[in-house]
């Protein structure tokens, strides 16, 4: 190859536009679904469970308004629907029905909250943000109450008693 013939090619092949194009396209697509689409993205938030000490007690599904409880604690969970999707759930951590947590339900939002609680001055898990997607997580923990999307992977640990 000659000087002229080196000052007169094209510096880019339509070959390696095409190549550039292709990876660059596959680089924002690559991008894209690890950045905006999470590996725990497809897991939808159906409902809730409540955990009180380390036993699950208590589920809820958002889409057909349904729950279920163990018998053992059928006295201990008064359930008020407010119309709408919304339901108030109060549930005693005691048998004396002294200890309290209340919890605010919106199924169609898919949220709850803890909107009330006896269990400390400060009551903290008052003030804590509403459970909304499959990483959020409420507690109380001097009700030992948890409360988790029905979709979590969390197991209560093993305990000898």
């Amino acid at each position: 190859m000659n000087f002229e013939q080196i000052k007169t090619s094209k510096p880019f092949k339509i070959f390696d536009l095409f190549l550039y194009c292709f990876i660059l396209i596959l680089v924002v697509v690559l991008f894209s679904v690890f950045v905006f689409f999470p590996a725990n993205a497809n897991l939808v938030n159906s409902g809730f469970k409540v955990i009180l000490h380390d036993k699950q007690i208590f589920t809820f599904d958002y889409h057909t308004h349904t729950y279920s409880l163990l018998p053992d604690y059928t006295d201990l969970i008064d359930i008020e629907d407010l119309g709408e999707g919304i339901y108030n759930i109060k549930i005693f951590t005691d048998q004396n029905k002294s200890q309290y947590n209340l919890l605010t339900v919106d199924s169609k939002s898919k949220s709850i909250r803890v909107t009330d609680a006896n269990c400390s001055i400060s009551k903290d898990c008052v003030h804590m943000k509403e459970l909304k997607n499959s990483d959020d997580l409420l507690i109380c923990a001097p009700h030992k109450l948890k409360v988790l999307p029905l979709n979590s992977g969390y197991k209560p640990p093993v305990t000898g008693e």
